[in-house]
């Protein structure tokens, strides 16, 4: 099951709706652009076909993915609230989390996402 939030105000009851699951995987990430068809984070161009092909893999799952529009994230006078949540926070794109039963239980960022054997133990 995918499910993406656009609106960071649905976040936590998308999570709480799926407290139950063994595995739950959310990506946080540059939105797509209109005009190039790609997110405008460098690294998450890299990431995605990686943590999409590991997320197909992973049946039983539920995929929360996280589109963040660039000129909302970089704004300095307005924090993003992914950033400022005391339990996310988030400063870096993009950032992958897995919950098990309502509790964070790994954390990959930047890089880390688009590490390939990295991502595979992380699914694992």
């Amino acid at each position: 099951m995918v499910i993406t939030v656009s609106d960071p105000t649905s976040f936590w009851s998308q999570v709480e709706a799926h407290k139950n699951v063994d595995n739950l995987f959310i990506l946080f990430s540059g939105s797509v652009q209109e005009d190039t068809k790609k997110s405008w984070c460098p690294d998450c161009v890299r990431a995605a076909p990686i943590v999409v092909n590991l997320i197909e893999e992973k049946k039983g799952s539920v995929f929360i993915e996280c589109d963040i529009p660039r000129p909302v994230w970089k704004d300095q006078a307005n924090p993003h609230p992914y950033k400022t949540d005391e339990k996310l926070k988030i400063t870096r794109l993009p950032t992958l989390l897995h919950y098990k039963q309502g509790v964070e239980t790994g954390r990959l960022i930047e890089a880390e996402c688009y590490d390939e054997e990295l991502a595979k133990k992380f699914f694992s």
